[in-house]
């Protein structure tokens, strides 16, 4: 962060015991610029629950951390919010608020790059689809395409809907190796003998483009380069 960008830290708890959820909330005064606005408060508001509740609980943990934007304040909530804590946000008693990514998590990222905001009901739902399908960088790129390329509607997508895409995923460091080693593999899979016999042939006047293979009408391509600056190709057999 620039060094115009804080101007001091003011942390003063307070404690809300009358009536449920018990709030506790720390006001911090500073100067902060996010994508939202420049605000000069920052409010941080961790909700308890009453006795007896049990709120929704994520089968994981690691999805990430969430920026968000307090309405009711009109300025940025800090610090980050885990993904359980958005889910636990009660935007009555809190007030109104939107999260988003804070890119910690390259496929959360991946998924929801398109979008200003994220609910706690696409958070709930993308644990359920993981939870069954199996923590990878590749699942996360497979709900990507379902949902980015394929048209598929979050809410309704299932893991059946994810294992019948005929996708194929591949990375490296650079595309134009992915490119090669993913049009090379690919054209042995679905041309065999035509590989064998490109492959066997003295004739050098016989060549083969990986890139021009995979931009055919055959295939949809969905190229991604993550927070971590891995890059991914995602085909799509037609």
């Amino acid at each position: 962060m620039p060094p115009w960008a804080v101007r001091r830290w003011s942390v003063k708890p307070i404690r809300m015991d009358e009536g449920p959820p018990e709030v506790e909330i720390s006001t911090r005064t500073v100067w902060f610029a996010s994508c939202r606005g420049v605000c000069d408060s920052i409010f941080c508001i961790k909700p308890s629950p009453p006795d007896g509740v049990f709120p929704f609980q994520l089968n994981r943990p690691g999805l990430g951390t969430f920026e968000g934007f307090s309405f009711r304040h009109q300025c940025a909530i800090f610090p980050n919010l885990s993904a359980q804590e958005v889910i636990d946000w009660d935007h009555d008693e809190q007030g109104e608020a939107e999260f988003w990514p804070s890119g910690d998590h390259s496929g959360i990222r991946a998924i929801f790059d398109r979008k200003s905001a994220v609910t706690a009901t696409e958070i709930k739902i993308l644990d359920e689809l993981i939870n069954d399908l199996g923590d990878s960088t590749e699942n996360y790129l497979k709900i990507r395409y379902a949902t980015q390329v394929h048209g598929k509607d979050l809410f309704t997508l299932t893991v059946g809907d994810i294992e019948d895409m005929n996708v194929f995923i591949f990375s490296g460091t650079s595309f134009t190796e992915i490119y090669r080693d993913a049009g090379y593999e690919l054209f042995e899979l679905y041309y065999p003998e035509l590989y064998k016999l490109w492959e066997q042939t003295p004739c050098d006047g016989l060549t083969f483009d990986p890139r021009d293979f995979l931009e055919s009408p055959s295939f949809t391509l969905d190229e991604v380069t993550l927070s971590n600056n891995d890059k991914w190709l995602i085909v799509h057999s037609d």
